[in-house]
């Protein structure tokens, strides 16, 4: 009879959920007074809040669950993934290490808190595991390919990427990272042919349009480059690096008054050619420093 109640209770409150949020947690919590140690009302209450994206408060409801039913492996994620959302990193971690590292879900949420929290390098030991064997989503091979990044292991990043061309296409993120590690290490061409594949996705950042507008530059495109930049400083105004790099290309092909327009455009930002001359310029600087490099 109990079950059948219990039951009964959890099908009201999931319909209620789609007309009134509110008097489904009241029909829970009414359970949970007919039923205090019922795993069940506080998962779905769980739920309900996760989806209104009150994570801390989903994560009591979780934890809750959790000591009615230690050895529940979804709740625990549950708990791990709403702090994990929450920002907050270390609880996060604790609840994650409370599961086998053989659910490769958990293991890579774990490596995006350690990654937070500055902690690259465990991170990359569990990701370069969990990449040996995991073929069902790309996002662990990405999170490892911009760790090799970080870190300058660029020949590490490459080959990471075309190990995860086996599974999936290579494209958008997985492309950037390549790319970058063929920008870093001066092979343009290479460099070039995965930055155009991840032109038209999401991440056309301002570091992006400045390697792929450097890369251009390198082997002879400078229109494309020029193009680059300036689509850059029109989506991001305040990122100085492109408009260094624009004087500097516009400089280098004798075309003095477009340097002198952007120029101009800065001093009127209140932002000097001399403000953005140092960690600003350090992309164009090292990668123009030596017309040496290979065209590979």
């Amino acid at each position: 009879m109990a079950n059948k109640e219990i039951k009964t209770i959890i099908i009201q409150a999931k319909h209620e959920q789609e007309s009134n949020w509110l008097k489904a947690c009241q029909t829970l919590l009414k359970g949970l007074k007919l039923y205090p140690h019922e795993k069940k009302f506080f998962d779905e209450l769980g739920n309900i809040y996760f989806k209104k994206e009150a994570f801390r408060e989903a994560a009591d409801y979780y934890t809750n669950a959790h000591l009615l039913d230690r050895a529940d492996v979804d709740i625990i994620y549950k708990i791990a993934y709403c702090y994990l959302i929450a920002k907050d990193f270390e609880l996060a971690i604790q609840y994650f290490d409370l599961i086998s590292d053989s659910v490769p879900e958990a293991a890579y949420n774990k490596c995006v808190a350690l990654y937070r929290l500055n902690q690259g390098f465990k991170a990359m030991e569990i990701l370069e595991e969990l990449t040996d064997s995991y073929q069902y989503s790309d996002k662990p091979f990405i999170l490892l390919g911009k760790l090799y990044l970080e870190f300058e292991r660029y020949d590490r990043a490459i080959d990471l990427i075309s190990k995860a061309g086996k599974y999936f296409s290579i494209r958008g993120e997985l492309s950037y990272i390549r790319g970058a590690a063929y920008f870093y290490s001066k092979r343009w061409l290479k460099a070039y042919l995965d930055l155009v594949q991840a032109e038209n996705s999401a991440l056309q950042t301002p570091v992006y349009y400045r390697m792929y507008a450097l890369t251009c530059e390198r082997i002879g495109k400078t229109e494309k480059a020029i193009s680059l930049l300036k689509k850059c400083i029109d989506e991001h105004p305040a990122y100085y690096g492109s408009y260094y790099d624009l004087i500097k290309i516009y400089t280098a092909h004798n075309r003095y008054n477009n340097a002198l327009l952007i120029v101009d455009k800065l001093y009127q930002m209140g932002v000097t050619l001399f403000d953005i001359s140092g960690k600003e310029g350090d992309l164009f600087d090292s990668i123009f420093e030596s017309e040496k490099g290979s065209t590979s």
